[in-house]
């Protein structure tokens, strides 16, 4: 997590928020999965069905959290959530009533 912020800081001279976070986990999340696929831009037949069971046989240690998935595309890293509050990123609870 370190190294990313670092080099995120270092590029675009800003603190990276949750998004970039998750957008750069997702790029590596499909990098893996085309990887663990044996994918190449020539496969065309079966490509989805190739990336969904090989999506279940990785796990991704991200910037976000160790990830893996169930075959029915759940992953085991739980949604979390960011909301601002006076001007602050903080993690969203919802109001209880």
């Amino acid at each position: 997590m370190q190294n990313f912020v670092k080099k995120y800081q270092e590029k675009y001279n800003a603190t990276p928020d949750q998004f970039a976070a998750d957008g750069y986990d997702a790029v590596y999340t499909v990098v893996a999965a085309l990887k663990q696929a044996n994918l190449t831009s020539e496969d065309k037949d079966n490509f989805n069905s190739r990336i969904v069971a090989a999506m279940t046989k990785i796990e991704v240690k991200g910037v976000t959290g160790t990830m893996t998935w169930t075959a029915d595309g759940e992953s085991s890293k739980a949604a979390i959530a960011m909301e601002y509050r006076n001007g602050k990123a903080v993690l969203f609870t919802p109001d209880k009533e």
